[in-house]
């Protein structure tokens, strides 16, 4: 090796290791920053520590908390007797279901109780058959909120419920999904979200608008319990 290599070199490696040395400094510099002291952490941190993680511990503990509701489709179980009976949905060939029941559901763990009737009817008004329903299984539930009307009690609540039924019509049993949907005055809900129901009976037609194209199918309520 020359002397000009060598010099080379070895001007080469001492700027390796310099830029090493402000690399670790700066490492070095940030686990200090970050736990406050190069030193070991004292007893005061540990507790601190400790405390942050019970107050974590408790808020997720009181997201997952029980909720129970009751929920109401049709007017005869809550509502004014001007209210319309029952809720209506609508397929796309015209025909409509009408539904009316009412039920209770819960939130960790999910539950579900509830029954009710339903009529069918094609697009000229002819019953095409009527039976009953009982709620099986909650799939899913999302609540909106009370109602920022003083008129409105605070256990009223708008929301969302996903539920699968049996339902039973002239001695034969089939599924059905039904969503329950429920607005309340000054509730802040997805644009899409009607007041009423959908209906898809599994096998057979899916009333999956409201009744007359509008954004009320028929009066729905939760109340929180």
């Amino acid at each position: 090796m020359t002397a000009e290599s060598f010099f080379f070199h070895f001007k080469h490696v001492n700027a390796m290791k310099t830029r090493w040395h402000v690399i670790t400094l700066f490492i070095g510099l940030g686990v200090c920053l970050g736990l406050g002291s190069c030193e070991a952490p004292d007893s005061q941190v540990l507790e601190t520590v400790a405390v942050q993680k019970n107050q974590q511990a408790d808020l997720l503990a009181q997201k997952s908390q029980s909720a129970s509701y009751q929920y109401k489709i049709g007017a005869p179980f809550f509502g004014p007797p001007d209210f319309p009976p029952v809720v209506v949905a609508e397929a796309s060939n015209g025909d409509i279901i009408e539904v009316a029941g009412e039920g209770t559901l819960s939130v960790h763990p999910k539950s579900v109780t509830g029954n009710g009737t339903f009529t069918h009817k094609d697009a000229g008004g002819n019953v095409v058959g009527s039976g009953s329903w009982t709620a099986t299984q909650l799939l899913s539930f999302i609540e909106y909120g009370p109602s920022t009307d003083p008129g409105f009690p605070p256990s009223f609540r708008a929301g969302y419920a996903h539920i699968r039924l049996q339902l039973s019509a002239g001695g034969t049993s089939f599924g059905g999904i039904l969503k329950v949907f429920c607005l309340l005055p000054g509730v802040k809900a997805p644009p899409s979200s009607p007041e009423g129901i959908y209906l898809n009976i599994q096998g057979g037609l899916n009333f999956n608008k409201v009744a007359g194209g509008g954004a009320f199918g028929g009066p729905t309520l939760f109340i929180l319990e």
